[in-house]
This record gives C-alpha cells, structure tokens and sequence, in this order.
C-alpha cells in the first residue's frame, strides 16, 4: 500500500510537525504560567482552545490526515490574527516602534511564510472519476 501524502516536499512535513508539538508545549507553558501567576479565565479559555486545536492538529498530520493542512492553515490564521492585534495594540499605546514591535513584525513575517510554504506544497486532493467503470468496455 502507497503511503499516503500531505505536501509534495518531505521536509515540509517534519518542520510542519515539529512546530506543531513545539507550539503545543508552548501552549501548555503558557497555562501554567498563567494559572501560577494570575487567574483570567478568558484568557486561559482562549489558551486552552489553541492548546486544543494544535493537538488535534498534531494528530490529524501524524496519521496523514487532509484535516491535518486544514487544521494547520486555521492555527496559522489565527496565530496571525493575535500577532497583528497585540502589534496594534502595542503600537497605539506606546506610539513608537523599537525593539518589541521588531519582534513581533518578525513574528507575522514567519507565520506569513509559513502560510504561504504550506498551500504551496500542499497535495492536491485526488478525485477518483470513474473507479467502478475501469476494467469494463464501454463504447
């Protein structure tokens, strides 16, 4: 039996699954830094979502999944969404752009290349057309 594939390149899908678990233990540092230090349920609910997602995530490409690519491309999505807000938000607060801002303008640039590697390298999904006429002679 051929093995199944998500994206034409091999080493897009290693980099893919390894960002997946290092986000995932990303995530689960950050609850627990976030139940020790201060208690914000929604902030912890929305953590816990992603920590979700990013799990499912992980599953999904390991074994070869199509909802894998999905999954990926929401993560990404909405990794991009928190990092051009808390970019507004810092850049209205303190109106000046330094080192911080670098950082996270770095950041949307990655998560922006990451976007863009994975719908590009993406398999196609195959259509079976046909499948129960092969074999059989039609005129």
């Amino acid at each position: 039996m051929k093995d199944k594939k998500l994206f034409s390149k091999k080493i897009v899908y290693v980099v893919s699954l390894m960002l997946t678990f290092f986000s995932a233990m990303i995530y689960l540092m950050a609850i627990v830094v976030r139940i020790s230090n201060e208690i914000n349920f929604l902030g912890l609910t929305l953590i816990f979502l992603i920590l979700s997602l990013s799990l499912f995530q992980s599953y999904f490409l390991v074994v070869k999944n199509r909802k894998g690519i999905l999954l990926t491309n929401i993560h990404l999505v909405l990794l991009l969404c928190f990092m051009v807000f808390e970019l507004i938000t810092y850049l209205i607060a303190y109106r000046s752009y330094d080192q911080g801002t670098n950082g996270m303008v770095t950041g949307i640039l990655f998560i922006l290349a990451s976007l863009f590697i994975v719908n590009k390298f993406k398999v196609p999904k195959v259509e079976y057309e046909g499948l129960e006429n092969i074999g059989k002679h039609t005129d």
